[in-house]
């Protein structure tokens, strides 16, 4: 008999969409450690946004390259949910 552990369907890559122009934007990977889910921006589909700096972001995350910046943080399972943790807000 095998036990195989449950899959979080969470993690993985993932597209992100523009809410105005509902094309895509990005490609978000989501990915757990400690028991806690974290995403970072995997790509970015516009050339030019790729060079982009967070400069709208506070603390340790001013400034830093928008590819590859960790944009939720720490969420944990709660139940049939997540919570807590932090998530950038992409605007």
């Amino acid at each position: 008999m095998f036990l195989l552990a449950q899959q979080n369907l969470f993690v993985g890559k993932w597209e992100a969409v523009d809410d105005v122009t509902k094309k895509p934007v990005a490609i978000i990977e989501i990915y757990e450690e400690a028991g806690k889910l974290f995403g970072r921006v995997h790509d970015i589909f516009n050339k030019v946004d790729r060079k982009r700096v967070c400069t709208k972001c506070i603390g340790e995350d001013h400034n830093k390259p928008i590819l590859g910046l960790t944009i939720l943080k720490g969420l944990k399972k709660d139940g049939n949910e997540y919570s807590g943790g932090k998530i950038l807000d992409p605007k």
